[in-house]
């Protein structure tokens, strides 16, 4: 008579601990906290992140486009690389990143975020320079949250390692 109870209890325990797994990924922890670079740019950038990263594969903690593009834009002005950062708008640079896949695994395993990053000159104009950028953080079935987080910051790092590059390319080019 206890089982139909105890399976009912045993449900509805799996489902709070599986909603609980649904908490997005937080801004503040996807921040890069040093970006080591002796590089200032004395030049203006607006930031844009758009798309989604999830789905099916990514329904534990998902990444919301808000976060990252917070996050982002917190990451580049404590960098202090730029003159200004901005969210959209006009600048020198115009810095694009788009979110395009986020793989979570089951269990425990590996977090895979995919992102497109394109940076344009304003002064320069032509074709934007690309960069598709896939960063890993291993995962436990208790850290999911943690290893999206990480595997974000890993491709901020990336991305304005790229970014940078891209700049000094273009000033060596002048």
């Amino acid at each position: 008579m206890n089982r139909p109870i105890n399976a009912a209890l045993a449900v509805v325990a799996l489902c709070l601990a599986v909603g609980g797994c649904a908490s997005p990924a937080r801004h503040d922890k996807m921040m890069a906290a040093e970006i080591v670079t002796d590089q200032r740019v004395d030049a203006s950038l607006a930031a844009t992140v758009y798309g989604e990263a999830g789905g099916f594969v990514a329904h534990y903690y998902e990444l919301p486009r808000e976060d990252v593009e917070q996050a982002l834009l917190l990451t580049l002005q404590n960098s202090s690389i730029f003159r200004s950062v901005t969210l959209g708008g006009e600048a020198d640079y115009k810095l694009a990143v788009g979110l395009m896949h986020l793989v979570q695994p089951q269990w425990s395993g590996t977090v895979t975020l995919e992102t497109t990053w394109s940076l344009a000159s304003s002064a320069a104009g032509g074709e934007p320079a690309r960069m598709t950028i896939k960063t890993t953080s291993p995962a436990s079935f208790t850290e999911k949250r943690e290893a999206t987080e990480a595997a974000t910051i890993r491709n901020f790092e990336e991305g304005i390692a790229w970014m940078l590059s891209v700049i000094d390319q273009e000033s060596v080019a002048e």
